[in-house]
């Protein structure tokens, strides 16, 4: 299948959704062209998935907003992966260690949230692919 027919059938689903499937699966092998695909969709259809770091971080300001002890917001970093981008928050270092909290996952293939265990990065990315 070219890119271009690749589009068009991903463009005719979300025209008119299967009424069987809810999401749209792009599979292939590595080097196969899939990010080039979610990047040109993503140009195509503004707002339908992030497609950089900058567009993942604008999302997960909108639903990823952690506080410092004192109330003030923390940082929040975006680490992009395979399946999606890991937004997460760092504090200051002054800032006293709590446990519990929670990471967002957003997906690169359809923008879905999901909100993962407050471990380490790397640790949070591989238990989400």
């Amino acid at each position: 299948m070219t890119a271009e027919s690749a589009v068009a059938r991903v463009e005719s689903w979300l025209e008119e959704p299967h009424r069987l499937y809810e999401t749209f699966a792009i599979r292939g092998a590595a080097g196969a062209g899939k990010t080039r695909l979610l990047q040109g969709l993503a140009d195509r259809i503004p707002d339908a998935a992030p497609a950089t770091v900058e567009e993942a971080l604008a999302i997960a300001r909108t639903r990823f907003r952690p506080l410092c002890r004192g109330g003030t917001p923390a940082s929040v970093h975006i680490q992009e992966f395979d399946i999606g981008f890991l937004a997460y928050a760092v504090f200051p270092p002054t800032e006293p260690r709590s446990f519990g909290g929670s990471h967002l996952v957003i997906s690169k293939a359809d923008g879905r949230l999901t909100f993962v265990p407050d471990h380490p990065p790397h640790s949070a990315m591989t238990s989400t692919a």
